[in-house]
């Protein structure tokens, strides 16, 4: 990891890109790690802000701590 990451980025395992979809701007998010077996990461949603992808990552995380 970088330098510049931060500990609360460390601890989420999910990650969001910015990516274009028919020429408009999306944000995806995907796991952080590839799932073994697998080629690439799992696309867990796309958003059409960076907010609604944050409010993704959000509920992800406070699912992990109820279980």
């Amino acid at each position: 990891m970088s330098k510049s990451t931060t500990l609360l980025e460390q601890l989420i395992s999910e990650i969001i890109r910015k990516i274009k979809i028919d020429g408009e701007t999306k944000y995806a998010v995907y796991t952080k790690n590839i799932p073994q077996g697998e080629k690439r990461r799992r696309r867990l949603g796309v958003h059409d802000t960076m907010s609604g992808a944050r409010r993704q990552l959000a509920a992800i995380e406070i699912s992990k701590q109820k279980r």
